[in-house]
């Protein structure tokens, strides 16, 4: 997924056409929302699997 969103912002650095452009940001913000959806689904095994918490944010 990140790879995806790298490729991308690097795409768009680069000469593109309007509709190029659009069709990137809606391959980013796509990208972002199901890399949303899969973080919220591992949070969720974690919690069910009682793994939730362990871990220390500085």
């Amino acid at each position: 997924m990140t790879r995806i969103m790298s490729m991308t912002d690097l795409t768009l650095m680069t000469e593109v056409t309007d509709e190029q452009r659009e069709y990137l940001m809606v391959i980013k913000s796509s990208t972002k929302s199901l890399l949303k959806v899969f973080n919220e689904i591992v949070d969720e095994a974690k919690i069910q699997a009682g793994k939730a918490g362990s871990e220390q944010v500085p």
